[in-house]
Order: C-alpha cells, then sequence, then structure tokens
C-alpha cells in the first residue's frame, strides 16, 4: 500500500483521450486516512477549478465531518454531496463512488461493500465543468493542493457505473473482472513504465506502508496494471 505524509506526496496517473471527461464513472480503493485537515483530496481528476472527484474533511460542509464527499465543479458553484461514515480512525475501509455526469445525477458510495445514505451539501449552478484537461491524480489535485494524510490500495478508475457485486468483488479481490480503465494495486515502489499502458502513475514521496493492510484474495486480479486490460 501506498502511504501519503499529507504534505507533497501523490500519485499522478496523467490525462489523455483513454481516461479523459467519462460520462459515467467509479473509482474504487483501500483507504486508511490519517488525516486532520479541512480537505483531504483522495482520489481526483480535478485541479482548484476544474473535474471532479472524492475527498474527505474534518469540518467542510457542516455537521461532525469526516466523511466521504464527492464533488464536481461548476461555473458558479460545484456540486457536492457526502455519505455518512466516520473515516478519521485510522482504519482500513474499502470505498466505491460511481456517478454518471447528468445534472441530477447523485453518486452512489459505498463503505466496504455497504451503500452509505447520500446527502445533498450543495447544487452545483452555471455549467458543469469538464475534468478532460486535468490529471488523474491520488492524495492530492494535480496542481499540487490539499494533500492527503493516509494510505490506500488497489485503486481502480473506470468509465461504468458499477453494480453491488462489483463493488464487493473489487473488495474482495483487488478490483472487479473485465474490462477496467486504469487500475494499480500500489504495492510496489516500481510505478512507472509498466508494459504499453499510458497512465501507469508516477509517484512523489509515497512509501510503502505494511501496517494491517487489507486482505483480498489473491488471483488474476492482481495482475498488471494500465488502461484497458
Amino acid at each position: 500500500m501506498r502511504d501519503f505524509d499529507g504534505v507533497n506526496d501523490n500519485i499522478n496517473y496523467g490525462s489523455n483521450a483513454g481516461i479523459d471527461a467519462f460520462t459515467s464513472k467509479t473509482y474504487s480503493f483501500w483507504l486508511r486516512w490519517d488525516g486532520s485537515d479541512v480537505i483531504d483530496l483522495v482520489a481526483v481528476k480535478s485541479s482548484d477549478t476544474n473535474g471532479q472527484g472524492i475527498n474527505t474533511s474534518t469540518t467542510l460542509y457542516g455537521g461532525p465531518g469526516s466523511q466521504l464527499i464527492y464533488f464536481h465543479t461548476w461555473t458558479t458553484n460545484d456540486a457536492v454531496w457526502k455519505g455518512t461514515t466516520q473515516l478519521n480512525d485510522a482504519v482500513w475501509r474499502h470505498i466505491a463512488i460511481s456517478r454518471a455526469n447528468g445534472d441530477t445525477d447523485v453518486p452512489s458510495m459505498y463503505v466496504n461493500g455497504v451503500a452509505e445514505t447520500v446527502t445533498l451539501v450543495q447544487a452545483g449552478t452555471g455549467t458543469q465543468n469538464s475534468d478532460a484537461a486535468n490529471s488523474l491524480m491520488n492524495g492530492e489535485s494535480d496542481v499540487g493542493t490539499n494533500d492527503m494524510d493516509g494510505a490506500m490500495g488497489f485503486f481502480a478508475y473506470d468509465d461504468a457505473i458499477w453494480t453491488d457485486a462489483e463493488v464487493n468483488r473489487a473488495r474482495w479481490w483487488g478490483r472487479p473482472f473485465g474490462g477496467i480503465q486504469v487500475y494499480h494495486p500500489l504495492i510496489t515502489d516500481k510505478l512507472t513504465n509498466e508494459g504499453a499502458a499510458t497512465a501507469n502513475g508516477t509517484a512523489t514521496g509515497t512509501t510503502n506502508t505494511n501496517a494491517a493492510i487489507p486482505v483480498v484474495r489473491p488471483g488474476t486480479a492482481m495482475m498488471g496494471m494500465g488502461i484497458g486490460w
């Protein structure tokens, strides 16, 4: 698993036609959040002003904080939703979030395979922004802001809405079977130049962590990384 220090660590998968501007998308990963910041960006395809993604927050958008937050930037006010499970206890959990890009589409959020109650915090106004110009990132935005303090593993980004069964396959086997756009188990230091994939990921500052890592069943689901295999 990869450990992020909350200051300047990230994994950058880049941006290209194979991963840009999905009309439907799913993020899936294991997360151990150690943070206490107002905003920690976990998995995003976003800068400060464009794109979409997932963050955790201790105080943002009211309430006790520390829930999953999914956002999509708009030209006037960003659309923001949050889940219910409190995450700021440094415990490993499997996370999955799916959303279509329609103006009124609500994301589905899962924590350890169980669907969250999702609350609309703020409705998007103006025009919904595209993420096409932004890099897919773990740990911070593609302009280096809102760094995450914590660890991640078995990251997947797909151009489809996952079913409950697919979410739980990813939880138990590392990833669902079938085509997928970006996948990396995040269990190796060697994140670059793997095969012919165009979004391998380059790591800045992250280190391996073996502390209470989640257990997944080994199999073909863990063989390799990249786009479209």
